[in-house]
């Protein structure tokens, strides 16, 4: 009579200890491929933002979506892009954001227009045509994760790089701050984020690059000023 054959307690115990190092070995690469499909998402959403605002500006005369709280648009810049993307609510929200879903919820958005195309400053254009550079005009930037969900509508769709290089700030060493209190310029792994460009094109630039313009002056928000390599 055959007896049947099986497994003594440590060997079972063995054998969970064996699936176990395989999982906490695997787990990092999962992680990993699961956080480059979200930047990757990130990206494209971006890129179709570029091609809707490329398509608005055809329609209305050169000029750019403007800011929820300018007196002419009570709505947010990206919803005036909806006659141009798939999805509105796909497109405008960022996966890496850990404020996703109050965003969606409150029709905020991920990203961030540059105040010189979108509101009346003195260094801001109005229409595509004044620009000297578009491959070197930045148009969107991802959003801080300090921006509060509750204040749609009332200056959070918009980044304000006016008030980050005053003089006054750059002298103080505020400016780093100021900054980070709107975008987000490590949202993704390897301390990088996003940046869409006038032309279409989407840069990734590193924290420290950000953090260096910032701490000598050097506005590279202003039409034209972005002058690094993409």
């Amino acid at each position: 009579m055959r007896t049947r054959a099986a497994l003594t307690l440590v060997e079972l115990l063995v054998v969970i200890s064996i699936i176990g190092v395989l999982i906490a070995l695997l787990l990092p690469a999962v992680q990993q491929a699961r956080a480059a499909a979200r930047r990757t998402s990130c990206l494209n959403n971006l890129r179709q933002l570029g091609l809707a605002i490329a398509q608005f500006t055809d329609s209305h005369g050169g000029r750019f979506p403007r800011g929820a709280d300018d007196p002419s648009n009570p709505d947010s810049w990206v919803f005036t892009l909806a006659p141009y993307l798939e999805s509105v609510d796909l497109m405008r929200i960022c996966p890496e954001d850990p404020h996703r879903q109050s965003w969606l919820e409150t029709q905020g958005t991920s990203y961030l227009l540059s105040e010189y195309l979108a509101m009346d400053l003195p260094e801001a254009v109005e229409t595509i045509d004044q620009l000297d550079s578009t491959s070197r005009t930045i148009v969107a930037f991802e959003g801080s994760d300090l921006r509060d969900p509750k204040l749609v509508g009332l200056q959070v769709d918009h980044a304000h790089p006016s008030k980050w290089f005053r003089q006054n700030f750059v002298k103080l060493k505020k400016t780093w701050t100021l900054l980070q209190r709107e975008i987000q310029p490590n949202r993704h792994s390897s301390s990088v984020a996003h940046y869409l460009f006038v032309d279409g094109h989407v840069n990734v630039i590193d924290e420290e690059t950000i953090r260096h313009w910032a701490d000598t002056g050097y506005n590279f928000a202003l039409p034209g000023m972005a002058t690094f390599n993409h």
